[in-house]
């Protein structure tokens, strides 16, 4: 892996995200503005929505996540070979009304802290207005 890989991923993501409180009644116009403003302002690219219980996003796992999951920790890395697909965020709620984070599936911190941001300030955004 190459040194410039190497310290964007060594700069991932906390296991839980905090974000501009919202209904949960409002989760799915919020995933898909999001998703509309990330490809209109070319951030994220392949971005998806996750279609769990909890809502959120997806990204691609690359060979780059892979192994450095792999060299973080290979407990990790055999779960998440055996249960995910793809970088996972999904909201969390402090109650079944309102929407007040994001968490890394599994607490697997897969996401990079310019990754993070992009998608916070986007759902910030679109939060507040």
């Amino acid at each position: 892996m190459s040194d410039t890989k190497m310290n964007n991923l060594s700069n991932q993501c906390p296991t839980h995200i905090n974000i501009n409180s919202f209904p949960v009644s409002k989760k799915d116009m919020v995933i898909e503005r999001c998703l509309e403003e990330c490809k209109n302002k070319n951030l994220l690219e392949k971005l998806t929505k996750n279609c769990s219980y909890e809502g959120g996003f997806e990204l691609p796992l690359s060979y780059y996540w892979n192994n450095y999951i792999y060299e973080l920790s290979v407990d990790k890395y055999n779960l998440m070979k055996q249960y995910h697909s793809a970088r996972q965020l999904r909201f969390v709620s402090k109650d079944s009304k309102t929407i007040t984070g994001l968490r890394c599936k599994d607490a697997i911190p897969y996401w990079s802290k310019e990754e993070i941001e992009s998608l916070v300030d986007t759902i910030n955004a679109i939060t507040s207005l």
